[in-house]
């Protein structure tokens, strides 16, 4: 049985989907897509993803043509508008990246290994970075402010993008922007074929010269000559990494260039916030949200969640409203009900699996009434990073997979710990600041009666 948060998530999953095949391949879907109850959450991920699948290309095939995306059947501009159009992009672009600059030598020293890739990508000893990291870990500001550092010109001398590519754009964008830097944003959504996995592997291979073919014919493209030597470097960026289904061809690419895992601890990322904080009313506002991040137990703590708390603290002020008791809502409502539910039962620290799972069954959290369903429902939640497992360090799903079905008994916790030996018994989050009285009530209470747990945790001790 699903929570009412985990149905939501599949039935926006299937309304998400559905749009996207209208929207990109103008096909709509009308069959009925059930949930299946007795499956696990990721299992009618899977499931839901298929059976929209097969039936799009079913009408796909009807229609009697090749699917195109909408944006192909609109009239094509001139070669003179679509220049404009990229040259005024091109231009806010530019002067955003322009004025991001480098931190102090304290910060750097955390993205050390990174800092030092880019600058041995642009004196050419490679030709591609692959950097993997959490969001809100400073990876675009590390990048940039580097390539800024290097006296590089945003628009001249590197270009980047976000988003999906067809096949036919990637070869276009290849031979535009010739011999720049080019910084993708979601290595991903830009491999949507096979055909742009091939031209990207082409583009970045070590050994010279890299000849780039056009491959296909498409109205895309016919205007762009049917080869070109690739003399660009690459920067591909990216939170985490999803094979589907092209492990092989996936790590291919890979291999070509420098794969760095920016891997920042709790600790870490509150360091690197008190040194942002050069005033003292944002050293204030970094100390408090520090503190009380761990008390409420959400995801692990990142660099876009300071700014949004130096905005509400000007917010608040403006409006004489207490911004202590602002920031606080706004941290509590950043948490899932799963996390809330966990954090209840865990705190701030990490415990065994099979210690969890008793505690799940003993509450009937969920309808969770067997140890076997207490497995999957951890299995699930860990899948969707709503729980992390202590000391596991990676950001691929099939790694996941493999350690959880290899491992019975594990630590878990709310936010990623990591290189720490834990036992049952110890606090393993550390205290950044030392924590005082909290003014503002977190309401952390799950709809199920715990007495049952309370009355437990006393009999083991």
């Amino acid at each position: 049985m699903f929570s009412e948060k985990e149905e939501k998530y599949l039935a926006d999953l299937i309304a998400k989907a559905k749009a996207k095949c209208k929207e990109s391949y103008g096909v709509e879907i009308t069959k009925e897509i059930k949930i299946d109850r007795n499956k696990s959450l990721e299992d009618n991920k899977k499931a839901i993803i298929e059976q929209i699948k097969e039936e799009k290309e079913l009408k796909v095939r009807e229609m009697g043509s090749k699917s195109k995306p909408k944006a192909q059947e609109k009239p094509r501009l001139s070669e003179e508008e679509r220049k404009k159009e990229m040259e005024e992009l091109n231009k806010i672009v530019q002067e955003a990246n322009r004025n991001i600059k480098s931190e102090d030598k304290e910060i750097n020293q955390y993205y050390e290994r990174l800092r030092n890739s880019i600058e041995r990508l642009h004196k050419g000893y490679i030709n591609s970075i692959f950097v993997c990291g959490k969001a809100g870990t400073g990876k675009t500001h590390q990048i940039i402010s580097k390539l800024n550092e290097m006296n590089l010109e945003p628009s001249k001398d590197y270009v980047e993008f976000a988003g999906e590519m067809s096949s036919a754009f990637v070869y276009r964008f290849l031979s535009e922007n010739n011999g720049k830097i080019l910084i993708f944003r979601d290595l991903i959504n830009l491999i949507t074929t096979m055909r742009s996995l091939e031209l990207l592997k082409t583009a970045t291979e070590t050994r010279e010269p890299r000849i780039v073919r056009k491959g296909n014919y498409s109205k895309e493209t016919e205007d762009l000559k049917d080869y070109f030597e690739c003399k660009s470097k690459f920067i591909f960026e990216f939170n985490n990494l999803r094979y589907n289904g092209l492990q092989e061809d996936i790590e291919a690419l890979l291999s070509r260039g420098d794969f760095i895992t920016l891997s920042l601890s709790f600790d870490d990322i509150a360091n690197i916030m008190l040194k942002i904080a050069k005033e003292s009313w944002q050293e204030e506002i970094t100390k408090f949200l520090i503190r009380n991040y761990k008390f409420v137990g959400i995801n692990a703590l990142n660099l876009r969640t300071q700014q949004k708390c130096f905005g509400i603290y000007k917010w608040a002020t403006e409006t004489e409203k207490n911004w202590k008791e602002e920031i606080m809502k706004y941290l509590a409502s950043e948490m899932s009900y799963i996390r809330r539910l966990l954090y209840t039962y865990m705190g701030d620290k990490a415990i065994k699996s099979s210690e969890l799972k008793k505690i799940l069954v003993l509450a009937h959290i969920d309808g969770v009434n067997t140890l076997r369903s207490a497995s999957r429902r951890l299995h699930d939640w860990i899948l969707m990073g709503e729980l992390f497992i202590v000391g596991f360090v990676s950001y691929d799903e099939d790694e996941l997979e493999t350690f959880m079905n290899t491992h019975r008994n594990y630590a878990v916790s709310l936010n990623p710990i990591e290189r720490l030996k834990i036992t049952e018994e110890e606090k393993v989050i550390t205290e950044v600041i030392k924590p005082q009285d909290n003014k503002v009530a977190i309401d952390t209470t799950p709809k199920p009666s715990i007495e049952e747990v309370k009355s437990w945790r006393q009999e083991q001790n």
